[in-house]
C-alpha cells in the first residue's frame, strides 16, 4: 500500500550514516496502543428492573411494555435495515443471544469497517505517526518496534493524547508518541458501521511480522486494528435527543427487549479485527 508521511514536523535527532533493526517474531503480537472498553458500563445490563429516566422516557418505556416481543423486534429491525444486510445480520443474531457480555465478531462488519472513510481516515492519522516515529528511530541510528509504545502507553484512557514527543519504552530516547486513534463514525459516510457500533468503546493496536531492511532503509510491518464496541443500550438511551439518535422507537424497543423479553436479547461487546499493512521508506 502506498503511505504518507505526517504533516507535522519534530526536532530531529542525531543523523546516523548506518542504523540496526529488531525483526520482529513471525508468531508474535505486541500491543503498541489502546483505549480500553468498559465492560460495567450500564449498555450491558440486561436485569430486569425499570428504566431510570425522565417522567417521558419512562411513560414511553411503559408504553413499550406492553407491546408483544414481535412488535419490538420489528420496530429496531426497522432502524437497523438502515445499515443494510450487515446491520440485520447482527440485529437477527442478537434476537437469539443468551449470553450477556460475549464476544461477537462478523466478518461481514469487519469488511465494512476496513472501508468505511471514518475508519480509514482515523487509521491514515495513527499510521502517519507510527512512520514519524520509525523515521526519527533511523536516524538515531537504531529501528525498535517495542519503541513505538511511547510514555505510559500502550494503554491510556482517552484517545489521541500522546504529546509530540515522547520517550519510547525500550530505548528512552525522545520520539514522535503514539496514542490509541479516535475513531469518529458518521450516519451519512458510514452508515453501515455506525448503525452497527455508534460510537467505538475502545480500540486496540497491535504490530504483526515487523521486519527491518537496511538496504534500501525500509520497515514493512502489519497493524491489527480491533475496534470494541457494546451491542446494547442504557437508561438514556431512552430519552429524546434534539442531536443524536438517541429516543428513537426502535431504540426504546430495545431497551425492553434487553431487560425484560427472553430467550434472546443479550447485550454482547462487538469486536471488529482489521488488518493494514506498511511499508516505510525509511
Amino acid at each position: 500500500m502506498t503511505t504518507t508521511t505526517s504533516s507535522t514536523t519534530h526536532a530531529p535527532l542525531p543523523q546516523q550514516t548506518s542504523a540496526t533493526g529488531v525483526q520482529q517474531p513471525a508468531s508474535e503480537r505486541f500491543l503498541i496502543a489502546a483505549k480500553m472498553d468498559d465492560p460495567n458500563k450500564q449498555d450491558l445490563d440486561d436485569t430486569a428492573r425499570p428504566v431510570q429516566a425522565s417522567l417521558l422516557a419512562r411513560g414511553r418505556v411503559a408504553v413499550a411494555m406492553l407491546e408483544p416481543t414481535l412488535a419490538l423486534q420489528g420496530y429496531l429491525a426497522r432502524e437497523m435495515a438502515v445499515g443494510g444486510a450487515v446491520a440485520l445480520e447482527l440485529f437477527r443474531a442478537w434476537t437469539q443471544n443468551n449470553r450477556s457480555r460475549a464476544e461477537r465478531r462478523f466478518t461481514s462488519l469487519d469488511r465494512e469497517m476496513a472501508s468505511t472513510p471514518g475508519f480509514v481516515a482515523a487509521a491514515r492519522r495513527f499510521e502517519a505517526r507510527v512512520i514519524d516515529n520509525l523515521r526519527a528511530q533511523h536516524r538515531a541510528g537504531h529501528v525498535d518496534y517495542h519503541d513505538l509504545v511511547t510514555d505510559s502507553g500502550p494503554t491510556r484512557p482517552r484517545f489521541d493524547s500522546a504529546a509530540p514527543l515522547e520517550r519510547g519504552r525500550a530505548s528512552g530516547r525522545m520520539l514522535p508518541g503514539i496514542a490509541p486513534p479516535g475513531v469518529s463514525l458518521d450516519l451519512r459516510d458510514d452508515t453501515t458501521c455506525k448503525i452497527c457500533i455508534g460510537s467505538i468503546q475502545g480500540i486496540q493496536v497491535w504490530v504483526k511480522h515487523f521486519q527491518y531492511h537496511p538496504s534500501p532503509a525500509a520497515a514493512q510491518l502489519i497493524l491489527e486494528y480491533q475496534i470494541r464496541d457494546h451491542f446494547g443500550v442504557d437508561d438514556e438511551d431512552c430519552e429524546i435527543a434534539i442531536r443524536g439518535f438517541h429516543g428513537t422507537p426502535g431504540q426504546v424497543a430495545m431497551w425492553v427487549l434487553q431487560h425484560h423479553r427472553r430467550p434472546g436479547h443479550c447485550p454482547w461487546i462487538t469486536v471488529v479485527h482489521v488488518d493494514r499493512p506498511l511499508h516505510v521508506q525509511l
